[in-house]
């Protein structure tokens, strides 16, 4: 890589109903998180993730020279897999920008079908600041819309468990059964609807 080529990096934050992807552009220097480790907050755990993913995400932002959100929804996931949705929100983050990538990191062991190079990374939040920025950026993404679609769904609990298969979600499921916007091909919602 040369300075000032173009980088596109994505990240994911897994949730239900939703896969999300983030894809950044910013030049070679990466994106400069004012002396923060982000790769680390993939470990953040409890209640305060939000809390701490927002202030790093004003950070993130400020370095990128553009960002792209892709994603995937649930009736996508049930039909082609969690895999190839994963693929699929991630060429539509990179279709998005408007910058050309000059090489694209991807945090995951598959490259999205695109027309420029890219190295998957297994593990690359930790791996690499600039794919950890792009899955925390993701994460908000993903955590933004849960907890709108808990406004239409308050039954579920979806501001609280974003989606992961807590014991507070399966209840809900159990009581409630699988809304809309629950995978269907999932276990437990499967068993259940």
């Amino acid at each position: 890589m040369n300075p000032g080529d173009d980088v596109a990096v994505i990240g994911a934050g897994p949730g239900d109903p939703e896969l999300i992807t983030m894809a950044f552009a910013h030049g070679a220097d990466g994106v400069m998180v004012l002396g923060c480790h982000i790769g680390d907050c993939h470990y953040i755990s409890g209640n305060h993730k939000t809390m701490v993913r927002m202030p790093l995400l004003r950070r993130i932002l400020e370095g990128c020279v553009e960002v792209s959100l892709g994603a995937a929804w649930q009736d996508e996931i049930d039909e082609i897999n969690i895999r190839a949705a994963t693929l699929l929100a991630m060429s539509r983050a990179i279709s998005q920008l408007t910058v050309s990538p000059d090489l694209v990191l991807v945090d995951g062991r598959d490259l999205p079908p695109m027309s420029c190079p890219g190295v998957a990374l297994v593990k690359g939040d930790a791996r690499s600041e600039s794919v950890a920025a792009a899955s925390i950026a993701a994460k908000v993404a993903r955590d933004a819309i849960m907890c709108h679609l808990h406004q239409v769904y308050p039954e579920y609990g979806f501001d609280r468990h974003k989606g992961y298969p807590t014991s507070e979600h399966l209840q809900c499921l159990a009581a409630f059964g699988p809304c809309p916007l629950h995978r269907r091909s999932y276990r437990g919602v499967e068993k259940i609807g």
